[in-house]
């Protein structure tokens, strides 16, 4: 899609250059040609590919269940930044799928997470966005083995899920990707779903190396996904974050099978300095193992959300984990 526009702007551009040379020689004036970027199709797209772009969803064609219409739900036309995160989120820790009975259809989507460093991102982040998006309030629900989840039931948002934002139903672990409709529409929402998917899926750490405490910052991607690991590196090349990609294979016993792993990895002071300032987070536990890093220059590893907020609080010495 971006090459087509790329195309149409060049066939535009060259289709009336001799007319604008003519009419500027009329004038009295200098006629200055294209420049060289617009005459090169991989600079131009690269130039698209910055550009925010209004994209049309075209929720008309969903059909709403009657509970969907007694909830007065509504569908997003436009695509927006905070639609482009959920689209995040979802890419990271969201499963849907329409489960037919014997009597009945359901319609079920849930976003899951840790009961602790997560909770507070379903509570004040997620919820809201939920009902502003869609005029929609979900449940949060925790349960015994350690898991916070977001849920409902709604023949529309799947239905908008799949159609709109091209997002698979069922196990979506080895064919996820960054939906093509929000690469088409530039960095500008291209970054926040990037940043969903850093909130839910991504790990970020401290290792010593050759320090006396937790100074070198690593984030990092592990997924069945090779689509997209490679869509996500190519993005981080764009904003000027260096970033590798790394394949691990592995016997996995629960299948009886060799299984692939693939993840792309993002280190050292000034790349996460860069990322924070580019792509961010909304995630208040991940954005938390950032702030002791900063105001401390080191973050100590295997410490509780509750803790990190002990520590930034004042409450809690960080460097009283390297005394035990």
């Amino acid at each position: 899609m971006i090459f087509k526009a790329v195309k149409t702007v060049q066939k535009y551009l060259f289709s009336k250059k001799a007319l604008l040379s003519k009419k500027a020689g009329r004038g009295g004036l200098n006629y200055s040609p294209p420049a060289k970027w617009l005459r090169n199709p991989f600079k131009l797209k690269k130039a698209f590919f910055f550009m925010e772009n209004e994209t049309k969803l075209y929720p008309e064609n969903i059909s709403y269940s009657w509970k969907d219409k007694k909830k007065g739900l509504i569908l997003p036309k436009l695509l927006s930044k905070d639609l482009a995160y959920l689209a995040g989120v979802h890419i990271g820790d969201g499963c849907m799928n329409i489960y037919r009975r014997r009597h009945q259809v359901d319609y079920y989507y849930g976003i899951y997470g840790h009961y602790l460093d997560d909770k507070e991102l379903h509570e004040t982040v997620l919820v809201p966005l939920f009902s502003n998006l869609f005029n929609l309030k979900p449940t949060i629900r925790m349960n015994c083995v350690g898991c916070c989840s977001v849920t409902f039931r709604s023949k529309a948002v799947v239905s908008f899920y799949n159609q709109c934002l091209q997002m698979p139903l069922g196990k979506k672990s080895a064919i996820i990707d960054i939906p093509k409709v929000i690469l088409d529409s530039g960095l500008n929402y291209i970054l926040p779903c990037v940043s969903g998917i850093f909130d839910t899926d991504f790990s970020l750490s401290y290792k010593k190396k050759t320090y006396a405490s937790h100074q070198y910052p690593i984030i990092r991607l592990s997924v069945n996904s090779k689509k997209l690991v490679e869509t996500i590196s190519r993005i981080l090349n764009e904003i000027g974050i260096t970033n590798f990609i790394c394949e691990r294979r592995f016997f996995d016993k629960r299948f009886d099978s060799e299984s692939h792993q693939y993840s792309v990895s993002v280190s050292g002071k000034k790349n996460l300095d860069l990322w924070f300032e580019k792509i961010g987070s909304r995630n208040p536990s991940r954005f938390s193992r950032y702030k002791i890093w900063k105001k401390f220059g080191y973050c100590p590893p295997k410490t509780s959300y509750l803790q990190r907020k002990q520590i930034l609080c004042g409450e809690l010495n960080p460097g009283s984990f390297y005394n035990k």
